[in-house]
Protein backbone atom coordinates (compact mmCIF):
# COMPACT_ATOMS: atom_id res chain seq x y z
CA UNK A 1 0.00 0.00 0.00
CA UNK A 2 0.80 3.78 -0.82
CA UNK A 3 -0.11 6.35 2.07
CA UNK A 4 -0.17 9.93 2.52
CA UNK A 5 0.90 11.96 5.77
CA UNK A 6 0.10 15.62 6.31
CA UNK A 7 1.95 16.79 9.38
CA UNK A 8 5.54 15.81 10.03
CA UNK A 9 6.20 17.04 13.73
CA UNK A 10 5.40 15.62 17.44
CA UNK A 11 2.51 13.23 17.10
CA UNK A 12 3.04 13.20 13.44
CA UNK A 13 6.41 11.65 13.44
CA UNK A 14 5.11 8.65 16.08
CA UNK A 15 2.25 7.92 13.51
CA UNK A 16 4.89 7.73 10.70
CA UNK A 17 7.39 5.91 12.57
CA UNK A 18 4.63 3.16 13.28
CA UNK A 19 3.39 3.21 9.44
CA UNK A 20 7.36 2.78 8.24
CA UNK A 21 7.39 -0.57 10.30
CA UNK A 22 4.23 -2.28 8.72
CA UNK A 23 5.31 -4.57 6.03
CA UNK A 24 2.00 -4.02 4.00
CA UNK A 25 3.02 -0.45 3.31
CA UNK A 26 5.53 0.23 0.53
CA UNK A 27 5.87 3.86 0.10
CA UNK A 28 4.73 7.10 2.82
CA UNK A 29 4.35 10.33 1.18
CA UNK A 30 4.55 13.24 3.19
CA UNK A 31 3.08 16.19 2.48
CA UNK A 32 5.31 19.37 3.48
CA UNK A 33 3.70 22.98 3.12
CA UNK A 34 7.18 25.31 3.26
CA UNK A 35 10.84 23.66 1.97
CA UNK A 36 11.88 22.22 5.30
CA UNK A 37 15.39 21.29 5.21
CA UNK A 38 14.80 16.93 5.05
CA UNK A 39 17.86 16.49 7.01
CA UNK A 40 16.80 18.53 10.30
CA UNK A 41 13.37 16.03 10.19
CA UNK A 42 14.22 13.16 12.12
CA UNK A 43 12.86 10.19 9.66
CA UNK A 44 15.03 8.06 8.39
CA UNK A 45 13.02 5.30 6.82
CA UNK A 46 13.29 4.70 2.78
CA UNK A 47 10.45 4.08 2.56
CA UNK A 48 9.29 8.04 2.94
CA UNK A 49 9.34 10.68 -0.07
CA UNK A 50 8.48 14.07 0.83
CA UNK A 51 6.27 16.27 -1.62
CA UNK A 52 5.11 19.97 -1.77
CA UNK A 53 2.37 19.71 -3.21
CA UNK A 54 -0.74 18.38 -1.93
CA UNK A 55 -1.38 16.86 -5.62
CA UNK A 56 1.14 14.33 -4.92
CA UNK A 57 -0.96 12.53 -2.14
CA UNK A 58 -3.61 11.85 -5.11
CA UNK A 59 -2.46 8.27 -5.93
CA UNK A 60 -2.18 7.33 -2.38
CA UNK A 61 -4.91 4.55 -0.82
CA UNK A 62 -5.45 6.36 2.46
CA UNK A 63 -4.73 9.81 3.93
CA UNK A 64 -2.90 10.23 7.41
CA UNK A 65 -3.95 13.97 8.59
CA UNK A 66 -2.11 14.72 11.87
CA UNK A 67 -1.63 18.96 11.42
CA UNK A 68 -3.70 21.20 13.37
CA UNK A 69 -6.73 20.77 14.21
CA UNK A 70 -8.04 24.41 12.72
CA UNK A 71 -6.93 22.53 9.68
CA UNK A 72 -8.81 19.14 9.85
CA UNK A 73 -11.64 19.89 7.85
CA UNK A 74 -9.67 21.83 4.84
CA UNK A 75 -7.97 18.13 4.57
CA UNK A 76 -10.82 16.23 4.71
CA UNK A 77 -13.06 18.07 2.47
CA UNK A 78 -10.30 17.77 -0.07
CA UNK A 79 -10.61 14.02 -0.66
CA UNK A 80 -13.54 14.01 0.22
CA UNK A 81 -14.54 12.88 -3.20
CA UNK A 82 -11.90 10.62 -3.83
CA UNK A 83 -11.77 7.04 -2.45
CA UNK A 84 -9.34 7.72 -0.31
CA UNK A 85 -9.41 6.66 3.14
CA UNK A 86 -8.92 9.46 5.50
CA UNK A 87 -7.33 8.91 8.98
CA UNK A 88 -7.70 12.10 11.01
CA UNK A 89 -6.14 12.69 14.12
CA UNK A 90 -9.11 13.73 17.10
CA UNK A 91 -11.27 15.41 17.44
CA UNK A 92 -11.92 16.14 13.90
CA UNK A 93 -12.94 20.09 14.15
CA UNK A 94 -13.02 22.50 16.22
CA UNK A 95 -15.92 24.27 16.70
CA UNK A 96 -20.00 24.49 14.99
CA UNK A 97 -18.99 25.05 11.71
CA UNK A 98 -16.56 21.90 11.45
CA UNK A 99 -19.66 19.90 13.25
CA UNK A 100 -21.89 20.86 10.92
CA UNK A 101 -19.73 19.82 7.58
CA UNK A 102 -19.20 16.44 9.04
CA UNK A 103 -22.78 15.68 9.88
CA UNK A 104 -23.65 16.38 6.36
CA UNK A 105 -20.82 14.07 4.78
CA UNK A 106 -22.51 11.13 2.56
CA UNK A 107 -23.66 7.81 4.83
CA UNK A 108 -21.56 6.02 2.74
CA UNK A 109 -18.36 7.84 2.78
CA UNK A 110 -18.40 8.14 6.20
CA UNK A 111 -17.91 4.35 6.58
CA UNK A 112 -14.35 5.34 5.32
CA UNK A 113 -13.39 8.18 7.90
CA UNK A 114 -11.83 7.11 11.23
CA UNK A 115 -11.14 8.78 13.67
CA UNK A 116 -8.22 8.63 16.39
CA UNK A 117 -9.19 7.95 19.86
CA UNK A 118 -6.38 5.44 20.22
CA UNK A 119 -7.18 5.23 23.72
CA UNK A 120 -9.61 2.71 23.47
CA UNK A 121 -6.94 0.28 22.36
CA UNK A 122 -5.45 0.55 25.75
CA UNK A 123 -5.18 -2.48 28.51
CA UNK A 124 -6.46 -0.59 30.96
CA UNK A 125 -9.89 0.33 29.56
CA UNK A 126 -9.82 -3.39 28.60
CA UNK A 127 -10.44 -3.87 32.63
CA UNK A 128 -12.56 -1.18 32.57
CA UNK A 129 -14.84 -2.80 30.19
CA UNK A 130 -14.54 -6.34 31.94
CA UNK A 131 -15.48 -4.87 35.21
CA UNK A 132 -18.44 -3.14 33.85
CA UNK A 133 -19.46 -6.21 32.24
CA UNK A 134 -19.03 -8.13 35.65
CA UNK A 135 -21.81 -6.67 37.88
CA UNK A 136 -22.12 -9.94 40.33
CA UNK A 137 -18.51 -10.09 40.82
CA UNK A 138 -17.98 -6.32 41.20
CA UNK A 139 -21.15 -4.69 41.67
CA UNK A 140 -22.89 -1.47 39.92
CA UNK A 141 -20.19 1.48 38.61
CA UNK A 142 -21.43 4.48 39.93
CA UNK A 143 -18.70 7.07 40.04
CA UNK A 144 -15.37 7.78 37.73
CA UNK A 145 -12.82 9.98 39.04
CA UNK A 146 -9.97 11.32 36.63
CA UNK A 147 -7.12 13.43 37.87
CA UNK A 148 -4.63 14.44 35.21
CA UNK A 149 -1.91 17.19 35.62
CA UNK A 150 1.44 18.05 34.90
CA UNK A 151 3.19 21.07 35.38
CA UNK A 152 3.99 22.23 31.56
CA UNK A 153 3.31 25.59 32.29
CA UNK A 154 6.30 26.83 34.33
CA UNK A 155 8.61 25.18 31.56
CA UNK A 156 9.92 28.03 29.54
CA UNK A 157 9.92 26.21 26.25
CA UNK A 158 6.31 26.10 26.75
CA UNK A 159 5.92 30.29 27.55
CA UNK A 160 4.06 31.12 24.26
CA UNK A 161 3.11 27.42 23.19
CA UNK A 162 -0.20 27.28 21.39
CA UNK A 163 -1.91 25.29 24.25
CA UNK A 164 -2.03 29.11 26.02
CA UNK A 165 -2.58 31.25 23.49
CA UNK A 166 -5.37 29.57 21.45
CA UNK A 167 -9.22 31.46 22.63
CA UNK A 168 -10.50 27.83 21.16
CA UNK A 169 -11.48 25.10 23.34
CA UNK A 170 -9.98 22.20 21.73
CA UNK A 171 -6.80 23.44 21.43
CA UNK A 172 -6.85 24.11 25.47
CA UNK A 173 -6.39 21.76 27.72
CA UNK A 174 -10.10 21.01 28.43
CA UNK A 175 -10.95 19.84 24.52
CA UNK A 176 -7.63 18.73 23.45
CA UNK A 177 -7.08 16.03 26.30
CA UNK A 178 -10.27 15.65 27.87
CA UNK A 179 -12.29 14.69 24.28
CA UNK A 180 -10.24 11.63 24.65
CA UNK A 181 -12.31 10.56 27.74
CA UNK A 182 -15.13 12.00 26.79
CA UNK A 183 -15.29 9.79 23.46
CA UNK A 184 -14.03 7.29 26.31
CA UNK A 185 -17.75 7.47 28.05
CA UNK A 186 -19.43 7.71 25.08
CA UNK A 187 -17.98 4.34 23.97
CA UNK A 188 -18.61 2.96 27.46
CA UNK A 189 -22.37 4.35 28.33
CA UNK A 190 -23.57 5.86 24.84
CA UNK A 191 -24.52 9.16 26.23
CA UNK A 192 -23.24 11.42 28.39
CA UNK A 193 -24.82 14.32 29.56
CA UNK A 194 -22.89 17.84 30.14
CA UNK A 195 -23.41 19.35 33.77
CA UNK A 196 -20.62 21.86 33.95
CA UNK A 197 -17.30 22.66 32.45
CA UNK A 198 -15.12 25.14 34.56
CA UNK A 199 -11.95 26.52 33.40
CA UNK A 200 -9.42 28.03 35.85
CA UNK A 201 -5.86 30.39 34.79
CA UNK A 202 -3.51 28.75 37.28
CA UNK A 203 -0.25 30.20 35.71
CA UNK A 204 -1.21 30.55 32.08
CA UNK A 205 -4.77 31.20 30.57
CA UNK A 206 -7.01 28.26 30.89
CA UNK A 207 -4.27 25.77 32.17
CA UNK A 208 -6.53 24.10 34.12
CA UNK A 209 -10.69 22.90 34.23
CA UNK A 210 -12.46 20.52 35.72
CA UNK A 211 -15.74 18.89 33.84
CA UNK A 212 -18.74 17.57 36.06
CA UNK A 213 -21.48 15.06 33.73
CA UNK A 214 -23.42 12.36 34.18
CA UNK A 215 -22.74 9.32 31.57
CA UNK A 216 -25.79 6.93 31.27
CA UNK A 217 -28.51 6.99 33.13
CA UNK A 218 -26.32 6.82 36.54
CA UNK A 219 -22.88 7.39 36.59
CA UNK A 220 -21.35 10.42 38.07
CA UNK A 221 -18.24 11.57 36.41
CA UNK A 222 -15.66 13.81 37.90
CA UNK A 223 -12.37 15.33 35.86
CA UNK A 224 -9.61 17.09 36.53
CA UNK A 225 -7.29 18.30 33.90
CA UNK A 226 -4.07 20.63 34.64
CA UNK A 227 -0.79 21.94 32.87
CA UNK A 228 -0.34 24.27 36.44
CA UNK A 229 -0.12 21.03 39.17
CA UNK A 230 2.52 18.27 40.00
CA UNK A 231 2.36 15.33 37.60
CA UNK A 232 -0.79 13.14 38.35
CA UNK A 233 -2.45 10.29 36.46
CA UNK A 234 -5.17 8.82 38.52
CA UNK A 235 -8.49 7.06 37.25
CA UNK A 236 -10.71 5.80 39.95
CA UNK A 237 -13.68 3.71 39.35
CA UNK A 238 -15.79 3.17 42.31
CA UNK A 239 -18.08 -0.15 42.10
CA UNK A 240 -20.74 -1.13 44.88
CA UNK A 241 -18.71 -4.19 45.58
CA UNK A 242 -15.11 -2.94 44.36
CA UNK A 243 -12.71 -0.09 43.22
CA UNK A 244 -10.41 0.34 40.34
CA UNK A 245 -7.45 2.59 40.62
CA UNK A 246 -4.68 3.05 37.98
CA UNK A 247 -2.65 5.33 39.45
CA UNK A 248 1.46 5.37 39.19
CA UNK A 249 1.58 2.39 36.66
CA UNK A 250 -0.39 -0.16 38.52
CA UNK A 251 -3.99 -1.42 37.88
CA UNK A 252 -5.45 -1.73 41.44
CA UNK A 253 -8.94 -4.04 42.57
CA UNK A 254 -9.71 -3.84 45.65
CA UNK A 255 -13.26 -5.66 47.14
CA UNK A 256 -15.76 -6.24 48.57
CA UNK A 257 -17.82 -3.29 49.95
CA UNK A 258 -18.76 -5.62 53.26
CA UNK A 259 -15.29 -5.63 54.54
CA UNK A 260 -15.31 -4.92 58.51
CA UNK A 261 -12.74 -4.51 61.74
CA UNK A 262 -13.74 -6.37 65.05
CA UNK A 263 -16.40 -4.07 66.03
CA UNK A 264 -18.71 -4.60 62.88
CA UNK A 265 -16.81 -0.66 61.43
CA UNK A 266 -16.78 -0.56 57.83
CA UNK A 267 -13.12 -0.71 56.49
CA UNK A 268 -10.39 -0.06 53.50
CA UNK A 269 -11.36 -3.25 51.47
CA UNK A 270 -8.47 -5.63 51.00
CA UNK A 271 -6.46 -5.12 47.28
CA UNK A 272 -7.46 -8.54 45.73
CA UNK A 273 -5.46 -7.62 42.38
CA UNK A 274 -2.28 -5.61 41.17
CA UNK A 275 -0.93 -5.47 38.03
CA UNK A 276 2.41 -3.68 36.77
CA UNK A 277 1.53 -0.80 33.69
CA UNK A 278 3.55 0.68 31.31
CA UNK A 279 1.78 4.21 30.11
CA UNK A 280 4.17 5.17 28.16
CA UNK A 281 4.16 1.42 26.58
CA UNK A 282 0.58 1.24 26.56
CA UNK A 283 0.03 4.66 24.70
CA UNK A 284 2.38 3.98 21.63
CA UNK A 285 0.81 0.32 21.66
CA UNK A 286 -2.45 1.84 21.41
CA UNK A 287 -1.39 4.25 18.82
CA UNK A 288 -0.20 1.41 16.66
CA UNK A 289 -3.37 -0.85 17.22
CA UNK A 290 -5.66 1.62 16.08
CA UNK A 291 -3.41 2.44 12.52
CA UNK A 292 -3.76 -1.37 12.42
CA UNK A 293 -7.36 -1.35 12.81
CA UNK A 294 -7.33 1.30 10.02
CA UNK A 295 -5.20 -0.03 7.49
CA UNK A 296 -7.52 -3.46 7.98
CA UNK A 297 -9.80 -1.63 6.42
CA UNK A 298 -7.89 -0.35 3.88
CA UNK A 299 -6.57 -3.45 2.69
CA UNK A 300 -9.58 -5.25 2.74
CA UNK A 301 -11.73 -2.40 1.32
CA UNK A 302 -14.55 -2.65 4.68
CA UNK A 303 -16.57 0.11 6.26
CA UNK A 304 -15.87 1.20 9.31
CA UNK A 305 -19.00 0.52 11.35
CA UNK A 306 -21.34 4.06 11.84
CA UNK A 307 -20.49 4.22 15.23
CA UNK A 308 -16.79 4.98 15.25
CA UNK A 309 -17.79 8.37 12.85
CA UNK A 310 -21.20 9.05 15.23
CA UNK A 311 -19.82 9.03 18.44
CA UNK A 312 -16.32 10.97 16.86
CA UNK A 313 -19.19 13.74 16.25
CA UNK A 314 -21.01 13.18 19.90
CA UNK A 315 -17.29 13.98 21.08
CA UNK A 316 -16.97 17.02 19.24
CA UNK A 317 -20.63 18.39 20.08
CA UNK A 318 -20.02 17.65 23.99
CA UNK A 319 -16.97 20.47 23.54
CA UNK A 320 -19.38 23.15 21.52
Amino acid sequence: MKVGVIGHKNHATKIINILADQKNIKKIKIFLYKKYDKQNLNLKSKKIEYVYSINDLFDTCSIFISSPTKTHKKYIKLFLNTKIYIFCEKPGGNGIIDLNFLRKIKTNRKGEIYFNYNFLFTKQIEFIKKMIQNKKVYGDLSFIELKLTNGISFKEEFSNNWRFKSKNIFDQITGNVGSHYINLLIWLFKSVKKKNILKLSVNKKNDTSLIVLKAGKRVLVNMYFSYSNPLSDEFNFFFSNSILRIKDNKIIISKPRDYFDKNKNFISPPIVLTEKLNQTYEYLSSLEKSIKFFLYKVENNKKFSSKYFNNSLDTLKFFI
